[in-house]
């Protein structure tokens, strides 16, 4: 993954796709996990996870910034 320089207070919308657009999300185990590894991540890089969406081939995040720059 790119690592870019976050400055400002901005919401921002992320999107990711799982290789080859698989169905991969399809049981709620999978799902839950995913969404425990989105929390954890959020809270060790400092970010307020607004809202996120899982659906069985992609997910999208809206995060804000808890501190003032750095690198994510």
């Amino acid at each position: 993954m790119t690592q870019r320089a976050i400055y400002g207070d901005y919401i921002y919308f992320v999107t990711a796709n799982v290789q080859n657009r698989r169905w991969f999300f399809i049981t709620q185990r999978r799902a839950d996990k995913l969404g425990q590894a989105i929390r954890t991540c959020c809270q060790m890089k400092q970010f307020d996870l607004l809202a996120y969406c899982i659906l069985p081939n992609h997910i999208h995040l809206l995060l804000k910034q808890l501190r003032d720059g750095g690198i994510v």
